[in-house]
């Protein structure tokens, strides 16, 4: 195979032929714009074997200074014009060989909403490993797999017939932030762990002002008496929706209103011509079971997605790395590991 080249573009020719690939929503220009800022810039990068493009990817270099340099941070992995493990093994490979010329300090490849179970299968990289869960609507609706517990809530929550509506209009995302603290509280209480919902890098209120502007974002709720129970924040572009937030109050549990919810997107994305419905992952511990037994009971199929990340690559952040390898062998959810990422 002839070597893959990695080249930089802009924005405009990198996202020409986009809609040839089943890429995920991460590296969307709309997403990585939304998540910019001045320490966080944009790169849009294209990977060639003879001047043809065969993969792409996208992702910020972000330039904090302090202990941990310049790095570079991709929300998921390379997508490609065909499914191949030589040339997805390759696309990392060119990546650190970018990163080295750079001086680039680290590397973070994220897995969010890969559309693949490919994994990096050399050194250069340690692994990580999630789980999501995909509501498989390319199948038909008809074919969704559906528990009775969950169609006996979306019965219930249909009884007192709620308006299922949608909106791009930021100023919803105050209804929003209160749905997701009721939320919170709930699993609190439930679980007696805490959580951060806004869990990736730069996610914040002013990113999902930037993502509704950018037209692949929208709230999807419902409504009765004018009051909202339960609200998604999902991204929709393509063949794809990924559900980014997800808020509901003690009303909309009590009654069903979620799974309501739930039901009715599933629906209506399958009329929509849309592929895939992805939920998301999971925490750990208990409240994470409850979560993956709530999305598989809605149909939702469980796909194992892979990421990587480096040790610090220059001086003097190596100075790091025996934390970095003591959190590897760490639980991700323990004192230490947490402590650590703070600093590395």
């Amino acid at each position: 195979m002839s070597q893959i080249v990695l080249q930089e573009v802009n924005r405009e020719e990198w996202k020409s032929d986009l809609d040839q690939y089943n890429y995920s929503l991460f590296i969307s220009p709309e997403w990585i714009e939304a998540v910019t800022d001045k320490h966080h810039k944009p790169l849009f990068i294209d990977f060639t074997i003879n001047n043809k493009t065969v993969g792409k990817i996208s992702g910020l270099v972000i330039s904090k200074g302090g202990t941990s340099g310049t790095q570079l941070y991709f929300y998921s992995g390379p997508t490609l014009s065909t499914t191949n493990q030589s040339i997805y093994n390759s696309c990392f490979d060119a990546i650190f060989k970018y990163s080295k010329v750079n001086s680039i300090s680290r590397i973070i490849i994220a897995s969010y909403d890969n559309k693949h179970s490919l994994k990096y299968t050399k050194r250069k990289y340690f692994l990580t490993k999630r789980i999501e869960y995909v509501v498989p609507l390319h199948n038909g609706f008809e074919n969704i797999m559906m528990s009775k517990r969950f169609r006996r809530n979306v019965k219930k929550g249909g009884k007192n017939n709620p308006e299922i509506n949608q909106s791009k209009e930021s100023n919803m995302i105050e209804i929003l932030l209160k749905l997701l603290s009721a939320t919170k509280m709930t699993r609190i209480n439930k679980y007696h762990k805490d959580y951060n919902p806004y869990y990736l890098l730069n996610l914040n209120e002013h990113t999902l002002k930037k993502l509704l502007s950018s037209g692949i974002a929208r709230f999807r709720y419902t409504i009765k008496n004018n009051s909202i129970a339960s609200m998604e924040f999902n991204l929709e572009k393509d063949t794809s929706v990924y559900m980014l937030l997800k808020g509901t109050n003690e009303n909309g549990y009590k009654n069903g209103l979620s799974s309501f919810l739930s039901f009715s997107l599933i629906k209506k994305y399958t009329e929509q011509n849309f592929l895939t419905y992805n939920l998301g992952g999971r925490i750990s511990g208990k409240g994470g079971d409850g979560l993956e037994t709530y999305k598989k009971s809605m149909g939702a199929e469980e796909m194992i997605v892979y990421g990587a990340t480096t040790n610090y690559l220059t001086y003097p952040y190596k100075l790091l790395n025996p934390a970095l390898r003591i959190g590897r062998m760490l639980p991700k959810n323990n004192a230490v590991v947490l402590f650590l990422k703070k600093f590395v």
